[in-house]
């Protein structure tokens, strides 16, 4: 199976290489990308070289902190300590890329992107204020099960997973 490499090439042709385990033609496209000052392909370029192991697994963390820095909110959340897929157990890791991937999610919620909202949604409900209004008519769940709806308005099949779950756990 070949992968079609225009003259430029767009972030699907790399996810579909990915998707596949082509890693090298992934990497090449999202290198490609990231070098024109695409964040989202950095982003996926560390989560290849992740996925590729070895020594390029340790260039990763490297790889997506200059993603974070591009401004890319899903390489943030990667160099998020609290995160459990973080790259902080061999990368040096910040409290602060929290607070700026939520700022980076809320920008892209509001440009319509599902992913984001549903990104959002899952940060709220991880907080205090959730787990303790929850039980609350008219607060905390209701509010999530809103935001999941938005979610899967703007695109994101994911969040019907977390409508679906939801209905079965009430």
């Amino acid at each position: 199976m070949s992968f079609p490499l225009q003259a430029m090439p767009g972030i699907h042709n790399g996810l579909d290489a990915l998707w596949h385990h082509h890693y090298q033609k992934a990497e090449k496209v999202f290198q490609e990308l990231g070098e024109q000052g695409d964040a989202h392909a950095m982003y996926w370029l560390g989560n290849t070289y992740q996925l590729e192991g070895g020594m390029k697994r340790l260039d990763a963390g490297r790889i997506l902190l200059k993603a974070a820095r591009m401004g890319d909110p899903w390489a943030m959340d990667r160099l998020d300590p609290d995160n459990a897929f973080s790259f902080c157990s061999f990368w040096p890791c910040n409290s602060k890329w929290r607070d700026k991937a939520l700022e980076g999610w809320k920008k892209l919620s509001k440009e319509g992107n599902g992913k984001a909202t549903f990104a959002l949604l899952l940060q709220k409900e991880d907080s205090y204020w959730y787990r303790f209004t929850k039980w609350l008519p008219g607060m905390g769940q209701q509010k999530l099960n809103k935001m999941a709806i938005k979610s899967y308005q703007q695109g994101y099949q994911g969040a019907s997973i977390y409508l679906i779950i939801e209905i079965i756990i009430r």
